[in-house]
């Protein structure tokens, strides 16, 4: 649901909704309202509250489950992420074999 999903990326951000309200030009109200399920969210406060979260609206929408929003993120940043995902996915194919070659 996409208040849980609000309510857990705030909390990830360490937030609470009073913060999370100014910091994305709306109120606690609505970002309760939102986050209970009673109201929800116009597509522009949607993008913002993914913004201030650094999220994807997916996310928040569940139509993805990562967290990580890349938008900004420097190329040379994004490149060494991706290598250490791939390094844990040999690491897990591998499982039980000796791994000192992927670390």
């Amino acid at each position: 649901m996409f208040g849980d999903r609000l309510k857990l990326a705030r909390k990830s951000a360490s937030m609470n909704q009073e913060q999370l309200g100014r910091l994305c030009g709306t109120t606690k109200q609505s970002i309760s309202a939102w986050e209970s399920g009673y109201e929800t969210p116009s597509v522009d406060k949607l993008k913002r509250l993914a913004e201030c979260l650094h999220v994807s609206t997916d996310y928040l929408l569940e139509l993805d489950d990562c967290v990580i929003c890349f938008k900004g993120m420097h190329n040379d940043d994004f490149q060494t992420i991706v290598m250490i995902a791939q390094r844990l996915t040999k690491v897990r194919e591998n499982k039980g074999k000796n791994n000192d070659q992927y670390i």
